[in-house]
């Protein structure tokens, strides 16, 4: 294999790393209404989930961690493990870990109204695959 078919080769696998992670993922923004963001990530804070299948809103739903008393459950995100990414405004330091764990990406936001964070993120998100996909 020539040093340029293995160049091409590395970059075809990028972008097919790229397609892959983002062609079916969920995204968790801690709100109270569904609206807006909340100012700070809380243990007991409500979500919207969206479920995206090829950059297209396939679902959406509110999810709320039901914190009883010996409930056994450490994990403040236990309600959104199945998520990749999490929009948030703030999220405590001592919580950060717990994402890096479940190896959650985590964007921080200014935006307080909910679609307007998640079309910042996924102009972020479209933009990065047209310069994995277009530069030479």
């Amino acid at each position: 294999m020539s040093r340029n078919t293995a160049i091409i080769w590395s970059e075809a696998q990028v972008v097919s790393n790229f397609v892959l992670k983002y062609s079916h993922m969920k995204i968790a923004i801690p709100t109270n209404d569904g609206l807006t963001i909340i100012t700070q990530v809380n243990p007991d804070s409500s979500y919207l989930v969206l479920t995206l299948e090829l950059g297209e809103i396939v679902n959406q739903e509110m999810r709320k961690m039901d914190l009883k008393p010996n409930s056994g459950s450490e994990n403040p995100f236990e309600i959104i493990e199945d998520c990749n990414v999490i929009i948030a405004k703030a999220i405590p330091e001592k919580l950060v870990p717990l994402l890096e764990e479940q190896e959650k990406t985590i964007v921080r936001t200014k935006e307080t109204i909910i679609t307007s964070a998640f079309m910042q993120y996924m102009g972020s998100v479209y933009k990065m695959e047209s310069n994995l996909c277009c530069c030479p």
